[in-house]
């Protein structure tokens, strides 16, 4: 006989009892009573009609009804009453029914002749907390598949081997393939091959040390053409299962691309117009270097005219003379014009200033051309990837282009390494540090208000992987209180309208946000200053 356990935890819920057999349906009921409201009835049909006036949460179920047999049934009642937990009774021991039961929806599956009171109870406690739990999972299913379906970035679930469990609907809406299509393309066929190996080194760490990883990638969408990707992946743990799986979040960047290309662009441009403001600034200095040289040059083209003016009329008159002497006669009046034509021009003296006067010429020629090869090195716009740059070249341009800034103020002296390799530089910003080092250094001389000229020296030389640019001045110096700010935008000591003080800030920017660099400061008030800007060989 059944007695009803003593349980702690009652169920309290609706129950259905299907049972064509008064006595165990009675039984059934004796012992469920007390676990909530209990309905019997004996066949499937008044069943289904109790269930369409009634819903309850559990229906305990026989396999052997007179108007249905096996698990028709049991699929009548899932369509009729989905929410609810079902217990299958049978008398049958089948062990493949029992399994095929539990796979359409049936939460346990219990023999007649091994049942009692407690194992019913918990039998029907267990379904409940079964159903319970498979409604949350279906409610979160229905809520993930509700928020991929929707959402705007690409959500794909894989394996080790980068099979898709599941992709997002968001995939074939950006790159426009059907989800059939989709699923025949490969991680070979989507990803752009340059950043294949990135892709599989990702994934392979991410798999096989667990951490998070987020990588770039361009994947190709139907038209050929291809989208910039930014992925987050990371493992989903679940102990239970066989192979691990990962979950993979990337987001359309092209926008993101474009405005970063843009600012590069706009980065390119003020940098330009910086070198275009600073040969502004230059430009009378500039003009003074130049006109220096053209004025001997103009001068030396006017003595050389005299001079062939002179010899013109030296071998005119020779050749007069040398005309009226045919037939041995030579008149004496003519040798006396000749001579006194000669003596005139002082052809000696000519003799000496003409090659003097074309050396000073070609010498005027060169400085000008040296001028103006250092102005259009130190104007070039550069281009936005790094190059290899002659730095020795890059400092003696810069330092002849800003000549009239510095040459009333300090004396220049120049230490540059002959065998200096080149480096990879961007050659406008670096021209662009060295004149603020410049100018800076000039200002400082000037600040000590010392009646003497002060000193520049510039030099170069390899340390191991690095090329060192040392660059000092005989100025003021800085005080200790605010080294730490001469790197500052906008910060000076100078006076009002002497820069806007982002002469060292740009240096900043250029060799250690750029160039990834180093510089290295040491300062001693009233004797002068220091910069070491220390520049990789290779690419960083």
């Amino acid at each position: 006989m059944l007695r009803t356990p003593s349980l702690s935890a009652q169920v309290s819920q609706s129950i259905l009892i299907v049972e064509d057999e008064p006595a165990l349906s009675s039984l059934y009921e004796r012992v469920l009573s007390r676990q909530g409201t209990v309905r019997c009835c004996a066949s499937l049909e008044t069943a289904l009609e109790a269930l369409h006036v009634h819903p309850c949460e559990v229906v305990l179920l026989d396999l052997g009804l007179p108007d249905s047999q096996g698990l028709e049934g049991l699929a009548r009642i899932r369509r009729h009453a989905p929410e609810a937990a079902v217990v299958i009774t049978t008398g049958a021991s089948d062990e493949n029914l029992a399994l095929e039961a539990l796979r359409n929806g049936a939460q346990d599956y219990l023999l007649k002749d091994r049942l009692d009171a407690s194992t019913l109870v918990r039998a029907i406690r267990y379904a409940l907390e079964r159903k319970q739990t498979e409604n949350k999972l279906h409610q979160v299913e229905e809520l993930f598949l509700g928020v991929a379906d929707n959402m705007v970035d690409l959500l794909s679930i894989i394996q080790t081997d980068g099979t898709r469990i599941y992709t997002s609907p968001s995939y074939c809406r950006l790159l426009g393939y059907s989800g059939e299509e989709l699923s025949e393309l490969s991680r070979k066929d989507l990803v752009y091959p340059d950043d294949l190996p990135g892709v599989l080194e990702a994934l392979e760490g991410l798999f096989r040390d667990g951490i998070s990883r987020r990588f770039e990638y361009r994947i190709r969408r139907r038209d050929g053409g291809y989208v910039p990707l930014e992925s987050n992946a990371a493992l989903i743990l679940d102990v239970h299962a066989p192979n691990p799986k990962a979950v993979l979040i990337a987001r359309d960047i092209s926008a993101r691309k474009a405005a970063e290309a843009e600012r590069e662009r706009m980065e390119v441009e003020l940098r330009q117009a910086q070198k275009l403001e600073s040969i502004g600034q230059l430009a009378a200095g500039i003009a003074h270097e130049i006109n220096t040289p053209i004025q001997y040059i103009g001068d030396n083209t006017s003595f050389l005219r005299e001079a062939f003016e002179a010899l013109g009329r030296i071998v005119e008159r020779h050749q007069a003379l040398l005309d009226q002497c045919q037939g041995d006669r030579c008149p004496p009046e003519e040798v006396s014009a000749a001579r006194r034509v000669l003596e005139e021009a002082d052809l000696g003296y000519y003799l000496d200033e003409v090659p003097k006067a074309l050396a000073q010429t070609l010498e005027g020629v060169n400085r000008v051309t040296r001028i103006v090869g250092a102005m259009k090195d130190f104007s070039h716009p550069g281009g936005d990837a790094k190059c290899w740059t002659d730095i020795n070249r890059s400092i003696e341009s810069t330092v002849t282009v800003c000549r009239n800034e510095w040459k009333y103020a300090a004396d220049m002296e120049l230490d540059l390494s002959p065998s200096l390799p080149w480096v990879p530089c961007y050659p406008a910003e670096f021209n662009q540090a060295i004149l603020n080092l410049v100018i800076n250094a000039v200002h400082a001389i000037e600040a000590n208000q010392h009646p003497d000229k002060g000193i520049i020296r510039i030099g170069t030389r390899q340390v191991g992987e690095t090329v060192e640019i040392l660059v000092q001045d005989s100025g003021c110096g800085i005080p200790d209180v605010i080294r730490d700010r001469v790197f500052d935008p906008f910060f000076t000591t100078k006076p009002v309208g002497k820069g806007i003080g982002q002469g060292l800030s740009i240096v900043h920017a250029v060799i250690v946000d750029k160039l990834k660099g180093s510089i290295h400061l040491d300062s001693e008030v009233g004797k002068g200053t220091s910069f070491r800007l220390c520049l990789p060989l290779r690419e960083v």
